[in-house]
Order: C-alpha cells, then structure tokens, then sequence
C-alpha cells in the first residue's frame, strides 16, 4: 500500500452580488500565479470547513461573514501529479465590512465579473464551482 501522497482540503468562497463574483488574480503563490481564482485556501488543524473559511475571507479581504449564511455549493476533488486536493466551495451574498486586498503580496488585484462573462484566464476548477452554482451536483471529480 502506497502512503506517500497527500491530501490537501482548501475552502472557497464564491462572493456573489447582483449576478457577479469577487474573483482574485493570484501573484507570488505558485500556483496558477496570473489566473483569477476565488477567495479562500487551506483548512488548518483543528478547523471545520466554515470556520476555516471564516477566517480565509478575513485574512484575505478584510470582510465578517456568518456561517448561517453560507451555502455549500460543491466539492471537487483534483488530481495532482504528486498530491490531490479536494477544494470545498460555498457561496454567500451577505457580509458587514469593506472589502479590501489585504494580501497585495499574493493577490494582483481584485475584480467584479458577471457570472456569464468570466474572464478567459480563470482557474479550471475555479469555473467549473461557477458553472455549478445552480447545479445540483455535490461532488465533481477532476483531472482522472
């Protein structure tokens, strides 16, 4: 049995308003640098998915979200070439706070799109939660 791999769980928010999404152009990460992707990153130890992604949007974007307000969209799980990732994606419309980039070191810019007007350099697994939102697939296996 093989054990040298690993699993890594990130949390995304797919901020909506008015038919739009917040999306963040990613810098200085390593992964997809130069591609929109929406607003979250990894569970840590001890972390329940909605805590996690309470705490993601806050460090990143500086706005107070309620877990009563979230809503589970789906989860994906991505083949890498050395490890798997299972993204977890939720939306949310209501928040309190000013939206800002407080992580200017990894995030170029953020930006408004229209849900039918994504740009053409988003993350595949990022669009691939959008086109779900009004899908009723929970569970979306990637890259096997």
């Amino acid at each position: 049995m093989e054990h040298d791999f690993m699993v890594h769980i990130t949390v995304q928010l797919l901020l909506i308003q008015n038919d739009q999404i917040l999306l963040m152009k990613r810098k200085n990460t390593g992964y997809e640098d130069g591609k929109y992707g929406s607003i979250g990153g990894h569970l840590e130890k001890n972390e329940d998915f909605q805590s996690s992604l309470l705490r993601e949007v806050k460090e990143e974007i500086n706005i107070n979200l309620k877990k009563e307000d979230l809503k589970f969209i789906c989860m994906i799980h991505k083949k890498g070439i050395t490890d798997n990732y299972v993204n977890i994606f939720f939306t949310c419309s209501e928040y309190s706070g000013n939206i800002k980039n407080n992580e200017i070191n990894k995030c170029a810019e953020l930006k408004w799109f229209k849900l039918n007007d994504l740009p053409p350099n988003i993350i595949e697994i990022e669009k691939k939660a959008i086109q779900n939102l009004h899908n009723t697939k929970p569970l979306i296996e990637y890259g096997w």
